[in-house]
């Protein structure tokens, strides 16, 4: 499994807050089990056993459908569910925002697009200009889209609000 950044920003998520401890859990172990470009396979018994090795026994599959779909509510917005030749996939709304992006392929099929001519991918690839390595040896990107300096157009609103479309 990959390694994740949770950035301090996550204790105040406007979208996170509104979610139960359970559907909050269930975040965190989709964000483990995501691949590098933020999707997964979202078959509710994949999801059950990729996220919950050790609790099968105490986790129902009818739950594991009932977050995944809370965590894609409009009201939430933090997943994207969708189906390529009849399989159910999600994909983080905001994955490049928080997470960088190391492998040239997703292990998953492309989202459908959101306008017809961009694939929905492009919308979260993030485009790092350095990294820099400080005296821990910690990476710290350097990015075209800081949010210091970087305003969506106006039709990239709902993807970068996550509530309230």
């Amino acid at each position: 499994m990959p390694n994740r950044i949770i950035r301090d920003s996550v204790r105040t998520s406007a979208s996170l807050s509104h979610l139960t401890a359970e559907e909050e859990r269930h975040f965190y172990r989709l964000l483990v089990y995501a691949d590098d470009y933020g999707r997964f396979d979202a078959r509710p018994e994949v999801i059950r056993g990729m996220c919950y090795p050790l609790l099968l026994d105490n986790i129902l599959t009818v739950n594991v459908v009932k977050w995944t779909q809370r965590l894609a509510d409009a009201s939430v917005g933090i997943l994207s569910l969708y189906t390529v030749e009849g399989r159910p996939y999600g994909v983080f709304r905001q994955w490049a925002k928080y997470q960088r992006i190391r492998n040239a392929k997703s292990k998953y099929p492309d989202p459908p697009s959101i306008d017809g001519n961009m694939r929905q991918d492009a919308a979260f690839a993030p485009v790092v200009v350095n990294v820099n390595v400080n005296e821990d040896g910690v990476e710290n990107d350097i990015t075209q889209d800081d949010e210091s300096s970087w305003v969506p157009p106006d039709f990239f609103k709902p993807l970068t609000d996550l509530v309230g479309y």
